[in-house]
């Protein structure tokens, strides 16, 4: 189900300052250093975009080992559903920009379980895409995998909330789940929590119930930036460079 956003406004004062930067939450290992990304390096894409791919992958890697022992396809797809349902409880109230912090927390919505188990599939040899599309009268995300060289849906977001084996896997997508696209790799649109599907499916700002916050940049142009970033720059322990250069639309 689609993420719910709180807006705060924030207008950027954008000043100077060298003050190393310092994030309000329990401090977060990057995987790509935000005080030296080049959004060239990684396609133009931002640095949040770019770290969350990363942190997906890491993640996955970490389960490579005990997938890939596993001999048989839909042994292995259920071993990736266990790790899944253990890693992430539902929370429609929780949301980030970020997917390192879904995964410190362990929580998520559609997006975060689809993603994982995306990535999982990947790492254990399983063909998967991200099926976009509407269930129960909301955006949702789910799986298509194919084991042994047959295809099944898979809701793994469903039957972790709701304990229906149905949702699991099937041959037939349900009834009640309206397809709209597959995504066939892990890229940006699988990745950053909310940050594509706000914007294609609910309007031209996020919805409530995420950590986002609404800052005003050099050009006038609206930038949602993460709860850290806009507390640590109201605070002047991040300078209005260091935040440009995670959020270069603020430029």
């Amino acid at each position: 189900m689609k993420k719910r956003i709180i807006i705060t406004a924030l207008s950027v004062m954008l000043a100077s300052s060298s003050i190393i930067p310092a994030y309000a939450a329990e401090p977060m290992k990057w995987n790509i250093d935000p005080n030296t990304y080049n959004a060239k390096e990684y396609g133009g894409i931002n640095w949040m975009l770019a770290e969350s791919l990363a942190a997906t992958k890491v993640w996955a890697e970490g389960y490579r080992e005990q997938l890939t022992v596993i001999t048989a396809d839909r042994d292995k797809f259920e071993a990736i559903v266990k790790i899944v349902c253990d890693t992430i409880t539902y929370d429609e109230s929780y949301a980030t920009l970020v997917d390192n912090y879904t995964y410190r927390d362990g929580k998520g919505v559609c997006e975060d379980y689809a993603r994982s188990i995306m990535a999982l599939c990947q790492v254990a040899g399983i063909p998967c895409t991200y099926e976009t599309g509407y269930a129960y009268g909301y955006a949702h995300g789910w799986n298509k995998v194919t084991l042994s060289g047959v295809d099944y849906y898979s809701d793994i977001t469903s039957y972790d909330k709701l304990g229906d084996t149905a949702l699991k896997l099937s041959a037939t997508l349900w009834s009640d789940h309206e397809y709209r696209s597959s995504i066939t790799e892990m890229d940006i649109n699988t990745v950053a929590n909310s940050f594509n599907t706000t914007y294609t499916d609910g309007g031209n700002m996020p919805d409530p119930g995420s950590n986002l916050k609404k800052m005003i940049g050099k050009s006038g142009k609206v930038v949602y930036v993460t709860k850290e970033d806009s507390e640590a720059f109201a605070n002047n322990t991040i300078t209005a460079a260091e935040l440009i250069a995670k959020y270069p639309d603020l430029g």
